[in-house]
Order: structure tokens, then sequence, then C-alpha cells
């Protein structure tokens, strides 16, 4: 079968057509992969063919060269780099002329393969005459539109994802047929070319370094921004808006030009896309500056427009889609962009917006109404002024009668949004009102409208999470109301008219009530009893899968807070949480299993020892998620409830160590496993190890050479770095005071020199270390002179430990640990 019918088929309507397809086009592949991707880019490029099956040649091209699969993009390189030097020039001679079709489909996709191709070539040398082919098709007088157009999105896409000083070398050549391709009188060319420039800008640094190419980067970009064309002109402002994060120094002395730009855009721009673009850069400013730390003297473009910019942004808060879509939005935009001024500058924001607020916020006129609304709510994390608390708590009984009874559903949404954002950010603002306050949101949880009622129960969790801290006005605690507002929570979750994240929202306010309430233990018990029932309903649950998941994660959760604050109190009724937790595993939803897992972990923290008889059951469990790493956090929270076990079995671990640490060890290896998983499985065996003592003996050949192998693992992201190496003491530590436990000590001596390396590998990179790290590494040197005695005090007498201890006793959360260390070590 020739590949044009296989192709044919492979896009038709019968399966088995395309079953069979799919089968002979990976046979192929695989008998001869270069003369494969030939035959592909002659298709391409064969003008006599269907735009469609030359663009599935192409993708089909593609993807075997490409893939998001970090082992199966490996494969692709390897395979690519092997074809024959000749074959691989004939198909980049095929894509580079199919760039020049005057079918859109085919140049397109035969950009997309090559700037594929170019980033196995260029790395390694290979494809020198690419970047200056596309640059030549740009700069040749007699090139189309269509090859212009094509190039540049070659040139786009490459610089989209190649490491930017591989691209170094031409970035000069680049920008200049980029900038020229922006003046095109063509609107394809000047497409493509504003695109590539948002893809290069990071190529360009020296560029713009130079005031002189700066200037002209800067007011090409401004023309663009006033192309008739909106894609054009959008793509314009999508440039303005990544040159803040990359060149946030050069943005002031062109502000002026920018301000008036985005401010007519924004007030006048018919396309809501390039509104939303231009309202970007605002808000992207603003979240550029809030990084910048608070002395850093350059950090003064938003504040020095503020007072022009407020009018000008509230206006989006009028613009309000009717239709209440969830869709993005100017007014969205608006309130965005606000949210991050206001984090931006705190109370500076407060005079130029709170006029607005308070002349609009009782208006009959609900657009004005719902606009006050959502300026207030925008303006609520960033200024801390007193005058404002006290603006605040005047506002609240507006906010609760639009939230309450306002006929207008926007309003009400937006009035209760607000009251729960308040909830969160101004508590002190709250807490004199809080009864009035809670009662509102207790009546949200029952608004026809469920984006209202999750409203509701949001700002019920925020004022529950408060009680963390603290008494909150004149209630130090919510027992009292406990019984009122658990009891809305519920109907809430379990309302048939669930949108908007209604039930997910009312679990997580119930559960902040149960941790934070203070209430007493029996009314806790009565919400479990409600729960227990709810969650035996589930598994018989008819209809909805989606929904019966979502409800069992959320039961889950739930359970887990009340094992959290209940502790031993939860034992009546232990067997039967049990018996419904283990049953989640019995669905194949993972994401129920990281829920039940946690679930489970609290149950063994409240329960501790007494969790032995129902350790037969849950082992078969546990042993699978430990194998199945390809179900996300699953294993990670699989290792750290092994670690609860042997905390609450101690010595009686000692009979699952067999057919436990194999599976810790081989989570340990495994390249698919979470990185997050691999700090706690090492801390998991220190806890085995100390749980069992001398029985670690027999696993210490396997053990202690992964410890080793651990400790000289190149890794770039400190906090990571730090992470692994505290979680290697942890196991060192771990593995000492087990065997110490047993006067096994002498057993750990052979492996006392590998320890020392670790700590010379730490000490010498101490500037990318935690003190933590550095206090856990003292601690284990004072472990091993205190366990191992005189025999291993003479190695430990050394320049390096001596440093690490005076490096120790200079930081305060580690003085205490290091003086205890010289003292075992010198002494």
């Amino acid at each position: 079968m020739d590949l044009v019918t296989i192709l044919t088929n492979a896009r038709d309507h019968d399966e088995a057509k395309r079953r069979d397809a799919e089968e002979r086009l990976a046979a192929a592949s695989q008998k001869d992969f270069g003369g494969f991707l030939h035959a592909l880019a002659l298709e391409l490029a064969n003008n006599d063919r269907q735009a469609t099956l030359r663009q599935l040649a192409g993708i089909i091209l593609k993807n075997s060269i490409y893939s998001n699969d970090a082992n199966r993009y490996e494969v692709c390189q390897k395979q690519w780099i092997a074809v024959p030097e000749n074959t691989k020039n004939e198909v980049r001679v095929l894509l580079t002329n199919t760039l020049h079709s005057q079918t859109y489909e085919s140049r397109h996709t035969a950009a997309q393969v090559i700037a594929k191709l170019a980033l196995i070539d260029l790395p390694t040398g290979s494809w020198q005459n690419l970047v200056p082919s596309l640059i030549e098709n740009l700069t040749n007088q007699t090139s189309s539109e269509f090859t212009k157009q094509s190039s540049l999105q070659t040139i786009g896409y490459i610089c989209e994802e190649i490491n930017p000083d591989i691209m170094q070398g031409f970035s000069d050549q680049i920008l200049t047929v980029i900038i020229h391709g922006m003046r095109d009188a063509s609107n394809l060319v000047k497409h493509s070319a504003t695109d590539a420039l948002y893809n290069a800008l990071e190529f360009v640094r020296h560029n713009f370094e130079k005031k002189e190419e700066r200037d002209y980067i800067m007011k090409t970009i401004f023309e663009t921004c006033g192309s008739t064309e909106p894609t054009i002109k959008r793509l314009a402002f999508e440039n303005l808006v990544k040159i803040v994060p990359l060149y946030y120094g050069y943005i002031f002395e062109y502000m002026g030009d920018i301000y008036n730009i985005t401010v007519n855009a924004i007030q006048t721009e018919p396309n809501e896309g390039v509104v939303l673009q231009a309202i970007e850069f605002w808000t992207t400013l603003c979240e550029e500056e809030y990084n910048l730390s608070e002395d850093d003297l350059s950090k003064e473009v938003m504040s020095k427009a503020l007072a022009p910019f407020i009018p000008v942004i509230v206006q989006t808060l009028l613009k309000q889609d009717e239709d209440q879509t969830d869709s993005w939005n100017v007014c969205m935009a608006g309130a965005t962009c606000i949210t991050y001024i206001a984090l931006n500058v705190t109370d500076s924001i407060l005079e130029p917006i709170v006029p607005f607020i308070s002349q609009n916020l009782a208006s009959q006129e609900w657009r004005l109404a719902e606009a006050a609304c959502v300026a207030l709510g925008s303006i609520l994390e960033g200024p801390t002024a007193v005058e404002f608390q006290r603006f605040l708590a005047n506002t609240i009984p507006t906010l609760i009668e639009h939230a309450t009874k306002n006929p207008n559903s926007m309003v009400r949404d937006s009035a209760s949004w607000t009251l729960a954002r308040m909830c969160a950010h101004q508590i002190e603002a709250v807490a004199d009102q809080l009864d009035i306050v809670l009662q509102a949101l207790v009546n949200g949880t029952k608004d026809p409208l469920p984006k209202v009622a999750a409203h509701a129960c949001w700002g019920i969790h925020n004022i529950c999470q408060a009680f963390e801290i603290g008494s909150v006005g004149q209630y130090s605690s919510l027992n009292k109301l406990f019984p009122h507002i658990a009891q809305a929570l519920y109907v809430a979750a379990h309302r048939a008219d669930d949108e908007d994240s209604l039930r997910v929202n009312a679990y997580e306010a119930l559960n902040s009530l149960i941790s934070f309430s203070n209430a007493d233990d029996n009314l806790i018990v009565e919400v479990l009893n409600f729960i227990l029932v709810d969650f035996e309903k589930t598994f018989t649950m008819e209809g909805d899968q989606d929904e019966r998941k979502q409800t069992q994660a959320l039961i889950c959760s739930t359970l887990q807070t009340i094992s959290t604050v209940l502790k031993d109190k939860i034992k009546p009724q232990v067997q039967r949480m049990l018996y419904l937790l283990f049953n989640v595993f019995k669905t194949q939803s993972h994401i129920i299993y990281e829920e039940a897992l946690l679930a489970i972990g609290s149950v063994i923290h409240a329960i501790e020892g007494d969790f032995k008889p129902y350790l037969q059951a849950f082992l078969p469990i546990l042993t699978e998620c430990l194998r199945n790493v390809e179900f996300g956090e699953v294993s990670n929270i699989s290792i750290g409830i092994v670690s609860d076990i042997t905390r609450a079995l101690n010595k009686e671990f000692t009979p699952l160590a067999s057919s436990i640490i194999p599976l810790i060890i081989q989570d340990l290896i495994d390249p698919k496993i979470s990185m997050n998983a691999k700090p706690n499985a090492l801390s998991c065996l220190g806890d085995i190890a100390l749980a069992i003592g001398s029985d670690f003996i027999q696993y210490l050949p396997n053990v202690m050479p992964i410890l080793e192998q651990a400790t000289t693992v190149p890794i770039e992201d400190e906090e990571y770095l730090n992470s692994l190496r505290n979680s290697i003491f942890d196991a060192y530590i771990g593995i000492i005071h087990g065997l110490k436990s047993e006067n096994a000590s002498d057993k750990f001596t052979p492996y006392v020199t590998a320890v020392l390396q670790f700590v010379s590998i730490v000490y010498a990179e101490k500037d990318r270390t935690s003190y933590q790290v550095i206090g856990a590494a003292i601690g284990l040197l004072g472990d091993l002179a205190q366990s191992l005695g005189d025999q291993v005090k003479a190695i430990l007498r050394h320049d390096i430990v001596n440093n690490l201890i005076q490096l120790g006793s200079s930081q305060d959360g580690n003085r205490e640990v290091a003086e205890w260390a010289r003292e075992v070590i010198f002494k």
C-alpha cells in the first residue's frame, strides 16, 4: 500500500482503516526511520497533493522527531541523529523549499517541523545554513509575502524553545529582519514578524542595552500598536507586556508613550483582545514591581501613574457581562489589574479609588453598585492604614444588604465575594460586626444562585481561619455557633444545584470550622456520624461518577480533619471509618487515593498503636500504592504513612520491614516517581531503622550504598538540595540511633568514612546550605562520637569537622547542638 493511501486512510471515518493505517505508519518508521521521514517530507512538499494530506504528512513527520514526553523525545533525537547525513540533508531541503508553498497549511507545517529539527541540529552544530537561509528569504527582494511569512514563523518557533545562547550569533540579523518585517506592507508578513519578535525578545538583550537600538525597537512596537488589523495590534501589545519582566529597568523612559497607547486602547479600542492586553501591561508592571525589594529605587513607575490611571481602570469594571459567563473579559481583567495595583502601592491606592467606591456602592443602578463592590473587593489585599479599616467597617452594612437582598444576581455575587474576601484579608474591619457578618454568610449559603452560596461558604471558611490565631472581636471561639454554622454548611454541601465549587467550598469551610472553632468534642462527633452515613451512601450512588468521586474525596478530607482534632476520641468509630476508607481503593481514581491515604494517616496519628488490628487489611493497599509511582503523589503520601506506622508500632514494625523496605528503595531509584518523594523516602528509611533497631542490620548492605549515592547527586535547585540532604542526615541519624538503642552501634563503623565525605561536601558548599542542614550534620557527628566512642573520635577530630562546628556555633539555631557536639567529640 502506497503512502498516499495510508495517509488517506489515517483520517478515514472507518476506525478499522484508521487503525490499519496507524500500524502501517509505525511499521514503516521502525523499518527505515530516515526513509520514512524522507517520504513524509516529499508528500509535504508535493504541490499536487491535497492540502490536508500534505499537512497530515508534516504533522506525522513532526511527531516522529519531537515529543513532549522527555523519554520519548530522547529516543526521537537519537533516531534523527542516526539518520544518514545525505538523507537528513534531503529532508532539510524539502522542508525549506516548502516554506515557499502557495498553500498556507503546508508552509506553516513546514515551519513547525523545521523548528523542531532545529532544536536537535543547532545545538550540535548541524544544519549551519538554516538560519542564514531564513534570513536570505527575508532580505531577498524577490521573495513572496508567503515566503516571508513562513520564514518569520520559523524563526519565531525556533526562538520560542531554543536556548538563547545558541542563537546569540544571529541575534542582530534576526532582529533586523523581524523589525523590517513589522514595517512590511503585507499584513501577513507584519503579523508573523510581530509574533516572531515576541519569541525573540529574550535573544536581543545586548541590543536592548544600547539606547539607539532600544529606541528603534520600541518605536516599531509603538507604531505596530496603531495597526488597523486587530490581530497584529494585539500581538504588538503582547510584546509590550513581555518587555516588562525582561527589561523593566528601561520601561520608565518610554512610559509617556506607553501610557498614552495603553490608556487609549482601554478607553476606545473596540477589539476586546487588544483591550485585554493593554490592561495586562499594567497588571504585569505591578506584578513585577511587587516582586522587587521594597528598597529598590527603580520601583516607581506605577506610583507615578497612579492618579491618572485609576479613573481609567475603574471604568472597565462597568463593562459587565450580563450573560455572566466565566470567560475572561475586560471587567475581570480590570479587577485583576486593580488587585495587583493595590498589592504594589498599598495605601497609596486609597486616595484615587475610594471616591469611586463611596459614590457608587449604595447606588440603585446595578452596574455602578456592582462595579463598586468589585473595586472594593479588589483592593482588600495590600492597604493597611487604620483609616481604611474604619472605611471598610462602614461599608459592611451596605455589602450585606447587597449580598442578601439585591434583586440583581450580579450585585449579590460581587457583594458576597467582596464580603468573603474582606474576611480573608481585613478581618480586623469585620471583628466588631462578626455576628451580623456570620449571620449574613450563613443566610448566603441558601441563596438560589450557587455562586453566591459558594462565596458565602468561602467567607465562613475565612472567618474560621482567623480563629487559628486567636479571638476575633468579642468572640474567643465559635463553639456556641458551631451547630448553626455546621448545619448550614452541611446543607449547602448537599444542594442538588451544585455549581461554581459550592460543594468544595462548603466542605472546606466545614473543615475549617472543625479545626479552629474550639468546639466541644461531642459536637464534632455528631458531624462525624453524619459524614460517615454520607460516605456509606456514596458507594451505592448512581449517575454522575465524577460527582461521586468528588464527594468521596471531600469526605475523606473531612475525616482527616476530624481525626486530627478529636485524636483518640475517634476510636468508637475507627473500625467503620477505616472500612469505608479502605473501600475507596476498589475504585480507579488516584485523586481519591490521595485523600483517602491522608485520612488514613491522620487516623494512625490519632490512635497510634491501636491501628495494629487493621494492618492486615491495609498492607495490600499500602504496598500497591508504593508500587504505583505513576499515580502522582500517591506514592509520596504512602511513604509518609509508612513513617507514621513505624512511629505507631516501633519494634512491632519488624515483620513488615522485609516487604516494605525493598519498595521504599525501589521508589528511590525509580526515575518516574515525583522528585518530592525522594527526600521523604530517605527519611522513611531512617524512621524504619529507628523503629526496628538492630533488626535493621540486615538491610544496611542495600540501604547504605543508596544513601552514599544520594550524597553526590548534582542538584541546581538550592531548596531541593537542602531538602534532600536534610533527609539523608535524617536517615543516618535514624539508623545510628536505632542501632545504639540495642547496643549494635559498631555495625555502623564501616560507613563512617562515607558520612565524613558527605559532611565535607556539605561544608564545601556551605554558601548553598541551610542552617537546618548544618545543624543536622553537626548532630549526626555528635551522635557518631557518642555511639561509637573512642574508635571514631580520632577520625572525627578533623579540620572540616572543627570548622563545621565553628560555623554552627555562629548560627543562632545551631549554637546549642554545636556546643554539645564539640563537647562529645573533642573532650
